[in-house]
């Protein structure tokens, strides 16, 4: 029986997860609250703990979101990635940024495509990063923020 379940075991499988920039003592959401006029706050999935049977790690989607910032309808940001080195433009809308490509939508979906779908297919094994320019986000009380948060969806295989 167990040689059957084992032979039934998917190849590939789909997963989610969210990081805290507060539980992870990320060094940026200190800039983020604070004075300095950046802040880049740098998620390194390979220090998350994923499960070491999965490999080949790509995604699918990601999100981010600043929590708690006040006056922060809009907030324009950058997403970048190492490999390959991307940075993408965004607009943070009521805090939150996401991509939307399958299987979050369709092609029949009427929804504009999100900047972040030029995320899709990198691999999760890096660092992600979200950069804010206080300066080009007047307004926003960025003092109040109480985590930054990173979604992923990605898609491993399984040994």
């Amino acid at each position: 029986m167990y040689q059957i379940q084992l032979q039934q075991m998917p190849a590939n499988i789909n997963k989610f997860i969210l990081v805290s920039a507060y539980k992870q003592r990320l060094p940026g959401l200190a800039d983020l609250q604070g004075t300095p006029s950046k802040a880049t706050i740098s998620f390194d999935l390979t220090a998350v703990g994923l499960p070491a049977q999965e490999q080949n790690r790509k995604l699918n989607n990601l999100a981010v979101l600043v929590i708690g910032a006040k006056n922060a309808a809009s907030v324009k940001a950058s997403v970048i990635s190492a490999s390959p080195s991307k940075t993408i433009l965004v607009v943070l809308v009521n805090g939150v940024a996401f991509s939307n490509a399958p299987p979050i939508t369709d092609p029949q979906s009427t929804v504009a495509l999100s900047p972040l779908n030029a995320m899709g297919g990198i691999t999760v094994d890096q660092k992600l990063s979200l950069l804010i320019d206080k300066t080009l986000n007047a307004g926003v009380d960025f003092t109040t923020v109480q985590d930054v948060l990173l979604a992923v969806d990605y898609q491993a295989a399984v040994k």
